[in-house]
């Protein structure tokens, strides 16, 4: 019993932490859209 809701917490913080790199996920992509089409000058 004590398991299961150990379980669900876990299921919880994992799709939070999912959710959380999906955006990071969306936004390097747009980065990388953006860098590709000649939009934002990288500076080295």
């Amino acid at each position: 019993m004590g398991q299961r809701i150990v379980n669900k917490k876990f299921n919880s913080v994992n799709f939070d932490f999912e959710k959380k790199l999906r955006q990071a996920v969306a936004v390097r992509d747009a980065l990388l859209l953006k860098l590709m089409s000649g939009e934002v000058m990288v500076e080295n």
